[in-house]
């Protein structure tokens, strides 16, 4: 409705909680229907790519799951998110948190990897979580408040050195809350 009235008008109406919270998504929306695409392909491509990635966010889940408790513990654990009534209510529905919370997962995982890798792959590690972290706080800023969760691997993992301290303390929130308030200037 947002995307739609704004392309309608030329103006946000009502720019308050929804453009500030979920910013990239309704630029992106707005972008399809500036494309000439119409309302119901909007709406099919919100509720196809919640499907989408609503179902794929179990993959790089599994991932961060069987590192931290193995992969009977990781197949259980996504088995019951996947059968838990509010995931398949929220993955029917066009809505940002899917495709962020895809973005979050994506950047734990790339997180994971960069607290044990080396050299260049440790650098491209963190230039890809920090990319999926930013898309995450871009699409629904309330992940934000999960970000908790890199400082979590850092305990588990007791990566002390200084980079991923860093990354998770500063750098990932920094940088993402600071994308979000610049881009809320380009809309």
């Amino acid at each position: 409705i947002h995307a739609a009235s704004w392309r309608a008008t030329g103006e946000q109406i009502n720019p308050g909680y929804t453009f500030r919270t979920s910013p990239l998504y309704i630029h992106a929306l707005k972008r399809w229907l500036d494309a000439g695409f119409s309302l119901e392909s909007v709406e099919a491509l919100m509720n196809w790519s919640n499907v989408i990635l609503g179902s794929a966010v179990l993959i790089p889940l599994y991932a961060v799951f069987r590192r931290l408790a193995g992969s009977r513990a990781a197949a259980v654990g996504c088995l019951l998110y996947w059968f838990a009534p509010t995931f398949w209510q929220s993955n029917r529905y066009g809505m940002p948190h899917v495709p962020s919370f895809f973005c979050l997962a994506v950047s734990l995982l790339c997180f994971m990897q960069m607290t044990e890798a080396q050299g260049g792959r440790k650098i491209l590690y963190s230039l890809a979580s920090l990319v999926f972290a930013t898309l995450a706080v871009e699409l629904k800023a309330d992940v934000v408040l999960c970000f908790g969760a890199f400082l979590g691997l850092i305990i588990y993992f007791r990566a002390w050195n200084v980079w991923p301290v860093l990354m998770s303390l500063l750098v990932l929130p920094g940088i993402s809350v600071g994308v979000v308030l610049l881009h809320r200037q380009w809309i």
